[in-house]
C-alpha cells in the first residue's frame, strides 16, 4: 500500500498563514496616536500643578527668608532690610561687628520659576526689621508661577509671616 501523505514527524510547510509575529504599521500609527492624544489632555494638568508647587516653593522661601531677617535683627539689634523686586528679593544689614552683610534670593530662576507681582510695602518695596525684629511696617508681597500664586504678609506687631495660597 501506498502512503500519500506527510510523513509523521517530517515539516510540512504550512500555506495561508503567516508566519510574522510583528505589529502593523497601522497599528503602531494607532498606538502613537492614542498616546499623543493622552499626553495633550494630561499636559495642561501638569502645568497646573508645577506652578502651583512652584508658587508654593517659592512663599516658603519668601516666608522663610522674612523669619531668618526678623531674627538677625533681634541677634544684631541692628535694622536689617528686604527689598523686593519682581525677580526676586535683597537682603542688607550689619552683624554684630557692625560689618554690612548682604545676599540675593532670585525666585525667577529654577527652582522656582516664579515672579512677584504684588508689592505692598511701602514707596520703596521694602520692609525694615528694627533692632528687635519687628518690621517697622505691615504689607505682603504676591508670587505668581503660570497661573498659580501665593501671598506672603508680614504683620508689623508680630512680625511672623503669614502665607496664603491663591
Amino acid at each position: 500500500m501506498k502512503h500519500q501523505g506527510p510523513v509523521h514527524g517530517s515539516p510540512t510547510p504550512c500555506r495561508g498563514l503567516s508566519a510574522s509575529r510583528a505589529f502593523s504599521l497601522v497599528e503602531l500609527v494607532i498606538v502613537v496616536a492614542i498616546m499623543g492624544l493622552a499626553a495633550t489632555l494630561a499636559a495642561p494638568r501638569l502645568s497646573a500643578v508645577l506652578g502651583r508647587q512652584r508658587a508654593s516653593q517659592a512663599g516658603a522661601r519668601v516666608k522663610s527668608e522674612l523669619a531668618r531677617v526678623s531674627s538677625l535683627a533681634r541677634a544684631t539689634s541692628r535694622p536689617w532690610t528686604v527689598t523686593f523686586s519682581a525677580a526676586g528679593l535683597s537682603v542688607s544689614g550689619a552683624d554684630a561687628a557692625g560689618e554690612a552683610v548682604s545676599w540675593l534670593v532670585s525666585l525667577s530662576d529654577e527652582p522656582y520659576l516664579s515672579r512677584i507681582t504684588t508689592i505692598n510695602f511701602g514707596a520703596d518695596n521694602a520692609v525694615i526689621y528694627n533692632g528687635h525684629g519687628l518690621p517697622t511696617e505691615s504689607g505682603k508681597v504676591e508670587l505668581r508661577s503660570g497661573s498659580a500664586g501665593v501671598i506672603i504678609g508680614v504683620n508689623q506687631n508680630t512680625a511672623t509671616p503669614t502665607f496664603e495660597q491663591k
